[in-house]
């Protein structure tokens, strides 16, 4: 996955237009959709770290406060323009912890996020996650290592890192497939034959079964619930059931 490509859910590579002006979402993207809506459910706040040009959570029908945080200015001018953000923060993912104290949002999510860091800083920016929300935290990221090289305009879209649905299970996330068969699937999760247009297809009539069996998806929709202590504990614990040795430590925030 990526910062601001258009493999990044709810953009481009998701809604097709058709003859009159009117737009088909694809029922992968409508999934999505519907699962992070009902992550959110019950939460007033919410922190979209690397959030890019568009914010996932108003299309999902998020109406409480949200901050948006990325480390391109591009994508943060962009999401200022189309608006869903109360506020937006120009920070590394890898800092939020530096930024915002713990349990300050009831709900944290990184979508397309952890995949763009080496593993240990993937690992230390989930437990990151788990201490910020006093609620919940949602991880949303390719099934296993997908490789995607980084594109002139934008070093940060490389895959450093890759997390299988039973390693998320390890660390205490609930595990859902999202964007069908992971076979149909390449970079930037578009379809490795052509013509492009019938595999999509292909791959949205698979989008609901590989939801509940998500060791076959192409990408992985993951959801912690946290209390407090107890779900700050638990990420510590989880990451050392991995084998991870993690240090949880913030670079500096850039500019």
């Amino acid at each position: 996955m990526c910062n601001g490509a258009p493999e990044r859910a709810g953009q481009s590579a998701c809604s097709v237009g058709i003859g009159s002006g009117r737009s088909f979402t694809p029922p992968r993207e409508l999934i999505f959709r519907r699962a992070l809506r009902a992550a959110l459910r019950g939460c007033e706040s919410v922190l979209d770290v690397g959030c890019g040009g568009t914010s996932r959570p108003a299309r999902a029908g998020f109406r409480g406060v949200a901050v948006g945080v990325d480390v391109s200015w591009h994508e943060l001018l962009a999401a200022r323009r189309l608006g869903g953000y109360t506020a937006l923060v120009r920070a590394e993912a890898a800092s939020v912890e530096r930024c915002f104290r713990p349990g300050s949002v009831d709900a944290a999510i990184a979508l397309d996020v952890i995949e763009h860091l080496e593993r240990d800083a993937a690992l230390g920016l989930i437990a990151g996650l788990e201490r910020v929300a006093r609620r919940r935290v949602v991880i949303f990221t390719p099934n296993g290592f997908v490789p995607q090289p980084p594109e002139p305009e934008n070093p940060h879209q490389e895959h450093r890192s890759g997390f299988t649905a039973d390693e998320m299970r390890a660390l205490g996330y609930r595990v859902r497939g999202i964007h069908g068969l992971g076979c149909l699937c390449g970079p930037f999760a578009q379809s490795r034959w052509r013509p492009g247009l019938f595999w999509r297809r292909v791959s949205d009539l698979t989008a609901l079964p590989v939801y509940f069996l998500p060791r076959l998806a192409f990408a992985l929709f993951c959801t912690k619930d946290v209390h407090g202590a107890d779900g700050r504990r638990g990420a510590g614990a989880a990451v050392a059931r991995l084998g991870d040795r993690v240090r949880v430590r913030a670079p500096a925030v850039d500019g």
